[in-house]
């Protein structure tokens, strides 16, 4: 059985409620503010992706209020921030890393990244909707006041009073009778600062676009990915396209994973060698622990295998487990040929000798049992395999094996 899924719809609410009430006790303080507002921001839109505003419970809606009323510290904080230019050279690397990885260290290092990298550029384009959606929020009334208007190439913001202003025009040569001067609401500011917004932007789409032409690079991230894409408001598309343009990213994941285990490996993406060892690696609940099996698809159908034009000369591929000490390996060769016979046989991992040790041993592969021969030894039947429908979980004496990559 396995264990129940996280409740994400809770998971949001108590993001946005946890940053909201952060945000009051560090709006003042110089160095945390900033880190602060972006998590607001992101929070924020994260929870409108799963519910609808006018849904909100009440105390989550009263803190929404409470942060509309503060939207100028808030802005302006979330604009002294660009964590975001570090992702595109952090996920080059990490797809470097991974054509280069070997065991399972660097393998769980990678997996790290690439979800946190995931994470990083959904927050990035959440923040970047919601500070828009917080520039049309200004009353009516605080946008007709006087204010300056800057010219769009301008990025220097002055202080609000009318002296700061006037100097900052002197400053830059610019005439004063060509311009109102005055108070400068939240709008104003986000204008006065649209190049650097635009610059977030114009960050988290070339980090989509990396993305998007290397979703393997991201795996790691894609059951985290459908689960969200699974609570999202069905209505995004229609009610806050923008918005629903921030999901995209999830389900071109859950389209790889779809392509990657739909039909016969021949249709399956081209995927580096380091990627394609990793893949269809599933964990697997058992009585004793989570364990980790070989995906049941690793199985060649019958049918396909059967219209190979010739019989192979050696296996297709070897999967692999390791038991619990780490101290023996068991190695199954699976051939094309549907009918012909899969060997199951275990070896000192130090040695590379047959651990005939475990001789005589009941073994479970996929739910089909057997016992080892003196050599530590079992044949399964492809066909057998792949009817089975089961995971490949390996048990030896009724404890489980995990998988590792092929």
């Amino acid at each position: 059985m396995n264990p129940p899924a996280p409740n994400l719809r809770a998971l949001a609410e108590q993001r946005f409620r946890a940053a909201a009430q952060a945000w009051q006790e560090s709006r003042d303080e110089r160095g945390r503010a900033p880190f602060v507002a972006r998590e607001v921001l992101a929070a924020w839109a994260g929870l409108c992706r799963v519910v609808a505003p006018d849904a909100w419970p009440k105390d989550l809606v009263r803190l929404k209020n409470r942060l509309e009323r503060d939207v100028d510290a808030l802005v302006k904080a979330y604009l002294q921030t660009c964590p975001s230019v570090g992702w595109l050279p952090d996920a080059m690397s990490l797809a470097e890393a991974l054509d280069h990885a070997q065991d399972e260290e660097q393998f769980r290092e990678c997996d790290t990244a690439a979800v946190m990298l995931f994470n990083q550029l959904d927050d990035t384009q959440l923040a970047v909707w919601q500070a828009r959606q917080l520039a049309s929020k200004v009353p009516t009334e605080a946008r007709s006041m006087r204010r300056y208007v800057l010219p769009k190439n301008m990025t220097e913001f002055f202080s609000e009073s009318e002296a700061g202003v006037r100097r900052g025009l002197v400053s830059l040569g610019l005439p004063l009778g060509h311009w109102n001067v005055g108070p400068i609401p939240a709008s104003a500011r986000l204008e006065t600062r649209a190049p650097e917004l635009g610059w977030e932007e114009s960050i988290a789409k070339q980090a989509e676009d990396f993305l998007e032409s290397h979703p393997e690079v991201f795996l790691p991230a894609a059951d985290w990915a459908a689960a969200w894409q699974s609570v999202f408001r069905s209505d995004l598309d229609e009610t806050d396209f923008e918005l629903w343009e921030t999901t995209l990213k999830h389900r071109r994941l859950e389209e790889l994973v779809e392509d990657l285990e739909a039909g016969p490996t021949l249709e399956r993406p081209k995927l580096p060698d380091a990627v394609a060892r990793k893949l269809l690696i599933v964990t697997v609940p058992t009585s004793k622990r989570d364990v980790r099996a070989h995906h049941w698809r690793k199985v060649q159908p019958p049918g396909l295998a059967a219209a190979a034009a010739a019989p192979p000369a050696a296996p297709l591929t070897t999967l692999r487990w390791y038991s619990p000490d780490g101290n023996t390996e068991a190695r199954l060769l699976l051939p094309t040929e549907g009918e012909w016979p899969a060997r199951l046989a275990l070896y000192e991992r130090s040695s590379g000798e047959a651990a005939s040790a475990y001789g005589g041993r009941t073994i479970r592969l996929a739910g089909i049992e057997r016992t080892l021969n003196d050599r530590a030894q079992a044949d399964f039947v492809m066909r057998e395999l792949h009817d089975a429908r089961q995971h490949l979980l390996l048990e030896v004496t009724g404890e489980p094996w995990d998988a590792v990559p092929d």
